[in-house]
Formats: structure tokens, C-alpha cells, sequence
């Protein structure tokens, strides 16, 4: 039985210049209890933010759940029992529902873990934008799932 187990974070980001799937190990092998400050830290090593936009920390209204994410745990991943890190920039809407997710690092790389998190988020999500001063045109939301198979 597969058992998921979450992290997530927000921060409004500009898209990294390369349009590959960046390494997040840096960030994925941080002990699990580590601080925000400490994961945005390894993050933005990999996928730094732009100093143009305008970062903050919205917080979650609908998120999917345990079962969504199970049931897209990477094939290759969940056969050789691998545990991993999807990241992703993406778009809200009016309502807060993100958009137009792009995975933007994961960790192992080439696993799959950052599509999975996109497949999951997508449109799944929902923040809770009510004191967001950022307009949905002028930010994206950065999200990020640790994925633990068990």
C-alpha cells in the first residue's frame, strides 16, 4: 500500500531561464522537519527568483489528496522505491485555482517527480488569495511536493 507524505511552499517566482527540469536534491535531502527558510534556501539555488517579483506565502484552501497523489507516483520511481521532490511554478486564478503549472525541478532528476506534482496540482489547487495584493498577471506561485513511497 502506498502510503504520500506531503511538504509544500509558496513563494511568487519568475521561470527560470532554461526550460529544463532543474536538480532539487539540494532541497529533497534537507531533513524533513528543516524550515521554510532553510528549503527556499536550496530551492532558489536551482530555480533562483526573480528580484523583480513580489514573494509571499498564500495559504491552502483545497489541496489533493493522499489518494490523487498515490495514484500518480511515478512508475519507475515506485518500482525501485524511490522517494522524491516535484517543484513547480504556477499561475492562479480569480477564484485562487492554479494554472499553466510548469514543473521546474525535482529530485531525483528524471524520474518524473516534478510532472506528477504538476498532474496532481494543476488545477486541484486552490489558495486562499483573499490578502494577496499581487494580481494573478503580475506573479506566480511556487509549489513544491515531497512524494514518500512506504
Amino acid at each position: 500500500m502506498k502510503a504520500i507524505t506531503a511538504s509544500l511552499a509558496f513563494a511568487l517566482v519568475a521561470t527560470p531561464a532554461s526550460a529544463q527540469v532543474a536538480d532539487a536534491s539540494a532541497a529533497f535531502h534537507l531533513p524533513f522537519f528543516s524550515g521554510p527558510k532553510e528549503y527556499n534556501a536550496a530551492l532558489d539555488k536551482v530555480a533562483p527568483r526573480d528580484p523583480s517579483k513580489t514573494y509571499i506565502v498564500p495559504k491552502y484552501r483545497l489541496a489533493p489528496g493522499a489518494k490523487q497523489f498515490a495514484d500518480l507516483y511515478p512508475p519507475r520511481a515506485e518500482e525501485e522505491h524511490k522517494d522524491g521532490l516535484g517543484v513547480l511554478e504556477c499561475q492562479w486564478d480569480a477564484s485562487g485555482v492554479v494554472r499553466n503549472c510548469k514543473a521546474i525541478a525535482e529530485a531525483p532528476v528524471g524520474y518524473g517527480f516534478g510532472e506528477a506534482t504538476r498532474q496532481a496540482m494543476d488545477g486541484h489547487v486552490q489558495l486562499d488569495v483573499s490578502q494577496v495584493t499581487v494580481s494573478p498577471d503580475n506573479g506566480l506561485v511556487r509549489l513544491s511536493y515531497r512524494w514518500t513511497l512506504r
